[in-house]
């Protein structure tokens, strides 16, 4: 069943995926589809295996028509979960589980449909959900670390954190590459897959859990009270790059002699934080910056969706 999550943002819906299908084979393909004809545009996947999410995205293609309605697309998605069910027989663990972010007026909104069933309903009492094998590491990290209100910007650094955790701590269930797909309310729709965006995105938390590893004891003889000060003032640390709107942590380097710890957190502004730790002091250093906010790019309304090479019908 591998993994997917969805999020409900203040400017639209983000969702991603690891590439990884469950069955007795390992079979890798991407697991989102953006459908779309005329002002009715949606982006359709989930979890579970090819053939179910693959049938499932073409019936609900065919039968797509311009000016839809939400309540429309709702029912055509439904039939399409129905048909796939009685064609394929799937066992209840096997069943498609889907997440849509469908965009109608103005406002893109995410619905799912609980258990695999063919009853797809709305995300209104959540933020964010989870799907498939890792859904239970995935909602941990959504549910800590999303907030409502958040932009899909600040979404794509958890989203790729969330499924790269999941596929090192899934046991071999989810794998692959991270996809990540995004409908804005206003604008062309936009899907985030090459390996080196990805990589730059998982660098954002995933050194913040290189500085936590530093402040642990690592053989070396540190005292309880030594401990005690580097997680205070890393707390510190970390609560007022929040407050001053720090972009990311990235390239930490540490080095540790006779109880002190160095750890120098660099930033693309060119105007490093610095953590200094000695005797039981840690000194910030810390200049506020803007958020740096990468604007999807300004392609036609309905862009053609391309076909991944792994992805072969």
């Amino acid at each position: 069943m591998t993994i997917a999550a969805g999020f409900i943002c203040s400017d639209g819906v983000l969702l991603a995926s690891d590439t990884l299908y469950s069955g007795y084979q390992q079979q890798y393909g991407r697991k989102f589809w953006t459908l779309g004809k005329g002002t009715s545009l949606l982006i359709i996947g989930g979890a579970g295996t090819e053939a179910g999410l693959k049938k499932i995205k073409e019936r609900v293609e065919d039968a797509l028509q311009k000016e839809m309605s939400s309540v429309k697309a709702v029912a055509v998605i439904e039939k399409a979960i129905k048909y796939t069910h009685a064609l394929l027989k799937p066992h209840p663990d096997e069943r498609t589980q889907l997440l849509i972010a469908i965009r109608v007026n103005g406002k893109a909104r995410l619905y799912h449909n609980p258990g695999g069933e063919a009853v797809v309903i709305p995300l209104d009492q959540e933020v964010s959900h989870c799907v498939g094998a890792g859904f239970g590491l995935g909602l941990y990290f959504a549910r800590y670390l999303f907030q409502a209100g958040m932009s899909m910007h600040w979404a794509r650094i958890i989203a790729a954190h969330m499924i790269r955790n999941a596929k090192t701590y899934s046991n071999g269930y989810c794998g692959g590459d991270t996809h990540i797909f995004e409908l804005p309310d206003t604008g062309p729709p936009n899907w985030l897959k090459a390996t080196s965006e990805i990589e730059e995105l998982e660098k954002h938390l995933g050194s913040v859990e290189e500085a936590l590893k530093v402040v642990l004891p690592d053989g070396s003889q540190v005292s309880e009270h030594t401990l005690t000060e580097r997680f205070a003032r890393l707390t510190e640390v970390i609560l007022e790059l929040r407050r001053t709107q720090y972009v990311r942590l990235s390239g930490v380097q540490v080095m540790v002699s006779d109880g002190d710890l160095r750890a120098a957190m660099g930033q693309p502004l060119g105007s490093p934080p610095a953590l200094l730790l000695s005797g039981g002091a840690l000194t910030p250093s810390v200049q506020p910056t803007t958020p740096i906010v990468h604007e999807p790019p300004t392609d036609p309304e309905e862009p053609q969706d391309p076909e991944d090479p792994k992805d072969k019908s």
